[in-house]
């Protein structure tokens, strides 16, 4: 009987009229899934354009949480809460994770960059003035006034409840904020999101009366890009929103400006927690957010000279003071903070002083100062000190010409898969790694990156690149015996340890020059540390909403490399790679000429900007348009939707996974190095690729793209 129904079931396979199914259809789904567990993400995405059996199984959170315990790319950052551990994803979040890093280095490493999804939201009465992007893209703070700026409000919002932002907290200031800098941190061991901002207002009495009988501009109305000669009075605000708190604000299901939702407020701890505040009549600039010492700190930049160091937690928080020296070969020329960052690993804080020599205007050429200072430890007392930098790199004779913009961006934060695991499995791990003999040395560190400084230049107009690599130190300590206890092959034996430090000590710079081709336009800088943006704008347009035709991205090749130790210094970005600013390719490829909204991505914007906020690890950028109730949304990542938004074949929102294409020259623009450095003389004689060559490019590849997704289907279903 059972050799009949064998020969039956092979003459319904094959002779019969019913669908022919192959074997690995007609194992169990669990089989299937383990199967599908050994593939890569771009075989499973494939694999979804199949059948309807792969498409459901391709979904399953199983597959996907497998895939992401193994992924070995790093992964972009997310709320640390308990909610976001692999064991408390959804499949979809799981999927998303994994589809949005490794589709946005896919994008990123294209001939013409494209955001795969224009879109925008309703920001209700407030009109965005300054934002900034948390690290990975989930969370949104801005600075919004309400009509009439009658009053303002910071705001933080959720930028995927249930594939929608939604407006979860919002707390009164006094003008408007800038400089806002949004971290996760930990404050009292509560996970939390930390904001810090500045505001200013009038110094002077009387100028605060003509503002509020509306004779002059209100002090939130004035440009806080351009340097302004009048006299203000500054604040800088710490605050923090515990994590666990605020998903309780986004599980309300009412929208925010409703009674509802301020009844269910009511019942919940506030959302916003204060800090601390910075007042004073000198200028602060700079505000960085960061681990010192074990702790939270606060470091911004006071006067010309002054850093100060404010601890956010704890009962020791008095506030520890900086002066930075002059250097005493300019001790008679005034020196003025311009960047700082800091150097947790180092316990240590990096400066960019410029030191205004005495020339005519016209031939401004300062000097500029790249100093490295041992980071205060705040305590019980306040604290006083001067001191002079423990590394000094002197930029003088007007080399780097006049700097009027100076960014030194933190470098993104990415995850590794045992940062996603809960606490339960985190101290089981620990425990099972304590138990088990070692049998090498302990790993090096990582090697940390480089100090990186991103400047706008003014006469001739463009960008200036500095990076300052960090130096490796081999300690060799004595030796000591290996016994079988501590992992060694055999009693007896020699473990001759070494220990491996890097350290920055600004010795190893690399300098880089880009112009603008264009003499009426005016470069601005949406900094980050590896892919920061560039836009033009009008050079006598000094509103606070300058007109933006154009956003460019920035590329070094170089970053996509590994580090590599050369003569004691880590050397990353990777010399002798293509570094230049292509076109960005329209989302809607039909719209490279067209002039109607929407769809042409941010290389055709065309809008008067208020303020961007861009997130490199997922390339997220964000666009506030000046008297536009409203934000605009672009994502080079790729990512599945949720179930609402998905049409038909949501698989079509991955075409990017398909294997790019041969990647060829990069648009050069007018690349120059400034110390004719070799490693990157050559972009310089690169062929510059006009618009209409681009265009051409990408017209004649989109067939090419579909043709491949349909023989990687074909390829798919055949294996």
């Amino acid at each position: 009987m059972t050799l009949l129904s064998g020969v039956y079931n092979l003459a319904q396979r094959f002779l019969g009229r019913g669908p022919r199914k192959d074997c690995l259809d007609r194992l169990p789904n669990e089989v299937i899934l383990d199967i599908f567990s050994l593939l890569s993400v771009v075989e499973i995405i494939r694999l979804r354009r199949v059948s309807k059996l792969y498409r459901q199984l391709t979904q399953d959170a199983a597959l996907w949480k497998k895939l992401l315990r193994r992924a070995d790319i790093p992964l972009p950052m997310l709320p640390p809460t308990s909610q976001h551990t692999i064991d408390r994803m959804s499949g979809l979040e799981a999927e998303r994770v994994l589809i949005r890093a490794l589709s946005m280095a896919r994008n990123w490493k294209s001939l013409n960059p494209k955001a795969h999804r224009e879109w925008v939201f309703d920001t209700g009465e407030y009109r965005v003035l300054e934002m900034a992007v948390l690290a990975g893209g989930n969370h949104l703070v801005t600075s919004a006034a309400a009509p009439h700026d009658q009053y303002y409000s910071l705001i933080v919002w959720d930028m995927d409840v249930h594939g929608r932002p939604k407006m979860v907290a919002a707390v009164a200031t006094e003008s408007k904020a800038y400089d806002i800098q949004a971290k996760y941190m930990t404050i009292n061991g509560e996970k939390s999101i930390v904001i810090a901002y500045i505001q200013r207002e009038y110094h002077r009495r009387k100028d605060r009366v003509a503002a509020a009988l509306g004779h002059i501009q209100q002090a939130g109305q004035l440009s806080t890009y351009h340097k302004l000669d009048t006299q203000f009075r500054y604040e800088c605000v710490v605050q923090h929103l515990p994590l666990e708190n605020l998903q309780r604000y986004v599980d309300i299901p009412y929208p925010y400006d409703t009674p509802q939702y301020r009844a269910e407020m009511d019942n919940l701890p506030k959302a916003f927690n204060y800090i601390t505040k910075i007042i004073t009549s000198k200028t602060l600039t700079c505000p960085v957010l960061g681990e010192l010492f074990g702790a939270p700190y606060l470091v911004i930049a006071k006067g010309d000279n002054d850093i100060v160091f404010k601890k956010l937690e704890g009962e020791d928080r008095a506030t520890a003071l900086l002066t930075c020296l002059p250097v005493p070969d300019l001790v008679a020329s005034p020196h003025t903070i311009k960047a700082i960052q800091l150097l947790p690993q180092e316990h240590s804080v990096f400066v960019v002083r410029e030191v205004d020599t005495p020339r005519p205007m016209q031939s401004r050429r300062p000097t500029y100062l790249f100093e490295i200072y041992a980071a205060l430890q705040c305590g019980a007392e306040q604290k006083k000190q001067q001191h002079n930098s423990q590394y000094l790199a002197v930029e003088a004779n007007g080399v780097l010409g006049d700097l009027t913009h100076i960014y030194v961006p933190e470098f993104p934060s990415f995850l590794r898969p045992a940062d996603l695991m809960g606490d339960d499995d985190k101290s089981s791990s620990a425990k099972e790694q304590t138990r088990r003999p070692r049998a090498h040395p302990p790993p090096s560190p990582d090697p940390p990156p480089p100090i990186c400084i991103y400047a706008h230049r003014s006469n001739p107009e463009g960008i200036i690149r500095i990076l300052f690599y960090a130096r490796c130190f081999v300690t060799h300590r004595p030796p000591s015996p290996i016994t079988p206890t501590n992992g060694g092959p055999s009693a007896g034996g020699i473990w001759e340890p070494t220990q491996v430090t890097y350290r920055h000590t600004l010795q190893a710079g690399k300098k880089l020059f880009q112009r603008v081709s264009d003499p009426d336009d005016v470069l601005r800088i949406i900094p980050s540390a590896t892919r920061p943006l560039v836009c033009l704008a009008a050079w006598d347009d000094l509103s606070a909403a300058p007109s933006i035709g154009e956003v460019r991205p920035f590329i070094d090749r170089g970053w996509d490399e590994p580090p590599r130790v050369v003569d004691h210094f880590v050397q990353h970005p990777l010399p002798n790679a293509p570094i230049g600013s292509p076109c960005f390719a329209p989302t809607d490829p039909r719209k490279w000429d067209a002039d109607a909204d929407g769809g042409g991505g941010p290389g055709n914007l065309g809008k008067r900007v208020v303020a961007f906020a861009w997130d490199e690890s997922i390339g997220r950028l964000v666009v506030a348009e000046d008297g536009v109730n409203a934000l605009t949304v672009f994502d080079f990542a790729a990512a599945p939707r949720h179930e609402k938004d998905r049409g038909k074949r949501p698989q079509d929102q991955l075409v990017l996974l398909v294997e790019p294409e041969p990647e060829p020259d990069m648009d050069v623009l007018m690349m120059v190095p400034v110390d004719a450095a070799p490693a990157i003389a050559h972009a310089a004689d690169a062929p510059v690729a006009g618009p209409s060559v681009v265009k051409k490019r990408l017209r004649s590849r989109a067939g090419q793209s579909s043709r491949r997704v349909a023989r990687g289907a074909s390829a798919a279903a055949c294996r």
